[in-house]
């Protein structure tokens, strides 16, 4: 029940995003993900669960949200289920009283072994109590990454602004890129 849901979240935002004008791209499955440096479920009185990241479910407070204590040098290893050029990451965090989420400004990605420090786009969401809008997109678009291929995405060196600049929130990563690799397929020698 969980992954068709999920499916149908992702076929939401996409039109969503779509409809933005944010990415013409389809979303690619994150197959799994490894959190290195993260502090366990429960560190600041903020519980989520092992499939936080990419179970196609908005979190909607503390308790389905990943925080991440920036000094701690966290890095995710998000695993695609196929190979992809990447087109954004959008970095979902939750609306409520919390001043944390939306406060993120900058991340490092990591891609076939070369990193990047990548700032997060306009935000869209709503604007949280932060004063900022709670999601944010990693545009790979106009960086080096552009037209790389890869199944593996890191991403590290949270940067967020405001009172509480040693955090971050992140509740969903939903990938967008293009698993076409347009490469034309010979036709067999006919004789």
């Amino acid at each position: 029940m969980r992954k068709i849901f999920s499916y149908i979240a992702q076929a939401i935002l996409l039109i969503v995003l779509s409809v933005a004008g944010i990415s013409s791209a389809h979303a690619i499955p994150i197959s799994s993900y490894d959190v290195i440096n993260g502090r366990a479920s429960g560190f600041g009185n903020w519980h989520y669960g092992s499939n936080t990241l990419d179970d196609g479910i908005l979190g909607t407070g503390t308790n389905d949200t990943m925080l991440i204590y920036n000094p701690d040098a966290t890095q995710i290893i998000l695993q695609l289920a196929q190979t992809a050029t990447i087109d954004n990451l959008v970095l979902y965090s939750f609306l409520g009283p919390n001043v944390i989420p939306g406060n993120m400004t900058d991340v490092t990605v990591t891609i076939n072994g070369n990193s990047n420090r990548i700032h997060l786009g306009p935000g869209y969401g709503q604007v949280g109590p932060s004063g900022q809008n709670v999601n944010g997109l990693v545009d790979l678009t106009s960086s080096p990454f552009s037209n790389l291929a890869t199944d593996t995405i890191t991403l590290s060196g949270f940067t967020s602004i405001g009172n509480f600049s040693s955090y971050s929130a992140i509740s969903e990563i939903i990938v967008n890129g293009n698993t076409d690799n347009n490469t034309p397929v010979p036709e067999p020698c006919t004789f």
